[in-house]
């Protein structure tokens, strides 16, 4: 398990994401959903969340705008994957998946997001 600071710099990584061996970097730059990347984004997420929650004097702003910045942009991508006229695709996107969970799971960190901002 990371610490919090940890936690914090992977959110960071993603946020960047010219930075190799993240999720973000993975879809935006490889257009590639990993899936266990994404799973291991969103369990440091809440953990974080959480972590917030509990010790609300330690909330960092830009960290939240960050982790609200990655959601969107998630959602835009998945978005772009459907335009048939947009030409980015993405590889290994499994759409039961997205919709029997990973939707979920990002509104749920986006709701949490924006209750401690």
């Amino acid at each position: 398990m990371y610490s919090v600071k940890e936690i914090e710099q992977i959110v960071l990584d993603n946020r960047n994401d010219l930075i190799d061996n993240t999720f973000c970097y993975e879809l935006f730059e490889k257009r590639v959903f990993d899936n266990s990347l994404f799973e291991e984004l969103i369990v440091n997420i809440n953990r974080l969340i959480e972590y917030y929650r509990l010790n609300i004097k330690s909330i960092n702003k830009d960290i939240l705008k960050s982790i609200l910045w990655i959601i969107e942009s998630i959602f835009k991508v998945v978005i772009y994957h459907f335009d048939p006229f947009d030409l980015s695709k993405l590889n290994d996107f499994k759409i039961e998946e997205w919709n029997t969970s990973y939707m979920d799971q990002l509104d749920d960190i986006f709701d949490q997001t924006l209750k401690l901002i």
